[in-house]
């Protein structure tokens, strides 16, 4: 079997991290495009019955911005293993 793409979820775990790099060997030789996704789960926090509680939006948005790290970290982790001779595409996706 060949993969084309792998959609690679991280939150920036051991076991997250050990994930990416199991999907990066998936990759090798098949030319296969890895999709990384983290969520940022924003629902939850709203659900915590803190909606009306001063600081929401900054919460959420500190929740998002870890997302963000997460994700540059696992990007960094893959474009360094392309650049050590793993063939593949590579592909960050981000949403709202």
């Amino acid at each position: 079997m060949t993969y084309q793409r792998i959609l690679v979820p991280v939150d920036g775990s051991p076991t997250s991290n050990a994930g990416l790099r199991e999907a990066i060997r998936l990759a090798k030789g098949q030319e296969a495009t890895l999709q990384l996704v983290h969520v940022a789960d924003q629902h939850f926090v709203a659900t915590l019955g803190l909606e009306a509680a001063a600081g929401i939006d900054e919460l959420i948005a500190s929740v998002t911005q870890a997302g963000h790290r997460i994700l540059r970290n696992a990007e960094r982790i893959g474009r360094f293993a392309r650049s050590h001779g793993r063939r593949y595409g590579f592909r960050v996706a981000v949403g709202p």
